[in-house]
């Protein structure tokens, strides 16, 4: 799959050790943030969706805030 610029973006920072983070309820958005969710840039909830559709990254288990996921490159 050829990646946008907007998706390289993201990946790039997952690389450096950022995570996409992703909340629920009617206010749902998508944003890259360190390891405890705190956000450093928002991002497009379709650019998350579509790197998730193609395995790009995967949900992270662990224990998270109510109805906060968290997502990392595939390895």
């Amino acid at each position: 799959m050829k990646l946008s610029k907007a998706q390289q973006e993201v990946v790039s920072a997952l690389k450096l050790g950022s995570y996409i983070w992703t909340n629920e309820g009617e206010n749902f958005k998508a944003w890259l943030g360190d390891s405890k969710g705190r956000k450093q840039k928002g991002i497009r909830v379709r650019t998350a969706e579509v790197l998730l559709d193609h395995k790009i990254i995967k949900i992270v288990d662990g224990n998270h805030r109510r109805g906060l996921f968290k997502y990392e490159l595939v390895n």
